[in-house]
């Protein structure tokens, strides 16, 4: 298949583009103005030449404008109308359907949180992460019986807590829940988290 003909520019004044008028997307003008605050302008918008209309970037040249740009880079598309209109569908048909290795990204995210600077500049919060993780977490259809021994039931009160850990500070907190689940009543239930407890127990016993 034949590619349009197209040419880069890299300095077009935001005054010579607008927004497609058929672009049914919705950005997060607040996320995208938060990556131009923290890491400038970076890439290009796809416009077509005719008419000036952004087929893909649209919301990135709206937060652009909020942040006081006066410029952005362009590829120009010499196409028409009806092909413009496809190309932008199919742009944002392509971001719909993408999705996330929830191991990497947690990995990634628990390795920046961490930093000085923490998840600034990433798009992502703590909390988000938080919730992220506890996703990742928890066993596929509910089946907890497979996943955890038991859970216990009755009276008791139950709260979670969520850790981000190096790769050796992981594999340490692994040969201690080895080592302490010998110790643990399994007939308690859910023998993983006794374990930290019996953990953790032995830790202050030791620290304090």
């Amino acid at each position: 298949m034949t590619s349009p003909e197209q040419s880069y520019d890299p300095e077009v004044d935001l005054d010579r583009l607008t927004p497609h008028p058929d672009n049914p997307h919705l950005g997060d003008l607040d996320t995208i103005r938060g990556s131009i605050a923290t890491h400038g302008w970076y890439g290009a918008v796809i416009a077509q030449r005719s008419t000036g209309h952004v087929i893909a970037g649209s919301h990135r040249i709206r937060a652009a404008r909020e942040e006081g740009l006066a410029t952005v880079p362009v590829i120009w598309l010499d196409i028409d109308n009806d092909k413009a209109r496809r190309i932008l569908l199919m742009d944002n048909r392509a971001g719909d359907k993408a999705g996330y290795d929830s191991t990497l990204l947690t990995d990634l995210l628990g390795e920046l949180h961490v930093t000085p600077d923490g998840l600034s500049g990433t798009g992502w919060t703590p909390t988000e992460l938080d919730a992220l993780l506890a996703s990742v977490a928890l066993p596929a259809g509910g089946e907890w019986d497979e996943a955890f021994d038991k859970v216990p039931t009755g009276g008791a009160k139950f709260r979670s807590r969520t850790f981000v850990l190096t790769d050796e500070q992981a594999d340490l907190i692994d040969r201690a829940l080895a080592a302490a689940r010998p110790t643990v009543d399994t007939d308690t239930g859910n023998r993983a988290s006794a374990a930290l407890a019996v953990v953790c127990e032995a830790y202050i016993r030791t620290t304090l």
